[in-house]
């Protein structure tokens, strides 16, 4: 500020008016600046994980930033140390719920609604211990071992194959067997055997529906 002021009202409200721009122009300038941002990955959090959980780990989050602020603090560690186990304490039980919650639903499913009974399996399947989703991602390394020692293992073992062609024989030369196979189907056997085909599967070549 070069420029000289008198020393009076009208001096004043210059002089103001041109560090009001200043400091104006020095913001402006200062928000202008982009910053790049990192994106957070998103937490994996374990099956049953809700909204009440997602509280107390605020809340311990919280009470750590506070610990970090004032370590020596006796009755915020506690307070941090109460809370931290009451999170572990309530993620363990809703990971329980969910899981009874899941049997529950499996065992009401699997004879009333086959369909629906078996999409949950599969998406069981697709889920991991701690309640994220599998990577499909084959193990290259172990696939290649095994069928590197796939015919390592094989014995020519000729005492059990040629006992397990005696054992064949005998099944074969059995006539209790032979009756029971070459006995006429009833209508009963058949009546039976179509009471307990499911509902809802694919048909046969006969285009036939259950």
């Amino acid at each position: 500020m070069s420029t000289f002021y008198q020393t009076n009202q009208e001096g004043t409200n210059k002089a103001t008016e041109e560090i009001t721009n200043i400091i104006l122009d020095a913001g402006n300038s200062a928000t202008s600046i982009k910053r790049k941002i990192k994106k957070m990955n998103k937490a994996k959090h374990s099956a049953g994980y809700d909204t009440e959980c997602h509280t107390l780990k605020k809340n311990m989050n919280q009470l750590s930033n506070l610990l970090h602020r004032f370590p020596k603090d006796p009755a915020i560690r506690t307070s941090y140390l109460l809370q931290k186990r009451q999170y572990k304490k309530l993620v363990k039980n809703k990971n329980k719920e969910f899981k009874q919650q899941i049997l529950n639903q499996l065992e009401t499913l699997q004879s009333s609604n086959p369909k629906e009974y078996w999409k949950l399996i599969n998406k069981l399947r697709e889920i991991d211990k701690d309640g994220t989703k599998k990577k499909n991602e084959p193990d290259f390394e172990a696939l290649i071992k095994h069928y590197e020692e796939l015919n390592e293992n094989i014995s020519n073992d000729q005492e059990g194959t040629e006992s397990i062609s005696k054992k064949i024989k005998l099944l074969e030369n059995n006539i209790s067997a032979k009756q029971c196979l070459d006995k006429s189907i009833t209508i009963e056997e058949i009546k039976h055997n179509i009471a307990k085909l499911r509902v809802g599967k694919s048909c046969r070549p006969d285009n036939i529906l259950n």
